[in-house]
């Protein structure tokens, strides 16, 4: 596997990777299916995910969720969480302790750059409040805020090549 791992906080579930190239309130990310989106997404998320994951472990990616995420004067994060629906987080190959794999992207001319790849722990208990939200805009585009079990927050912000740890929020 080519995913290179960095913890983000030692205590907490949360971990990214940070190995592709290159406002104030808090938005909850709305999620739709893959394969409604931009076929150039779409294709680049398959790419993608065989590489990283296994090429031989078949899966639609189509059904995966994503999220466009964007605020006042930012670009468009295409944050894409690749936990297949109504597969239990054991029975999903992208699933593990951590979370599943998340990829984020941005549209340059026809195509999607990754900036984001890594693993998120999106589980989420009975009312608790959204896991994963857009926050304020570092570099053109928002930082995201991710909170775990333990009501940890960390702040991951696009640093003009990738999404890396900012900081650890209470």
């Amino acid at each position: 596997m080519k995913i290179r791992f960095l913890q983000i906080v030692a205590s907490s579930a949360v971990w990214i990777c940070c190995h592709a190239p290159a406002g104030v309130a808090s938005v909850a990310p709305k999620w739709e299916q893959l394969q409604g989106t931009n076929s150039a997404l779409l294709e680049q998320v398959e790419r993608d995910y065989t590489d990283d994951i296994a090429p031989d472990i078949p899966v639609n990616v189509g059904q995966m969720q994503v999220s466009k995420i964007s605020k006042s004067n930012s670009q468009v994060l295409y944050l894409v969480n690749t936990r297949l629906p109504g597969k239990a987080p054991n029975n999903n190959p992208s699933c593990g302790q951590v979370g599943c794999l998340f990829y984020g992207y941005v549209k340059q001319n026809n195509s999607f750059i990754q900036v984001l790849n890594g693993y998120i722990n999106d589980f989420q208990v009975m009312n608790a409040p959204p896991t994963i939200e857009a926050s304020r805009i570092k570099n053109q585009l928002p930082c995201l805020r991710l909170a775990d079990s333990k009501q940890q927050t960390n702040e991951l912000c696009y640093n003009g090549k990738v999404y890396q740890p900012e900081r650890h929020l209470k």
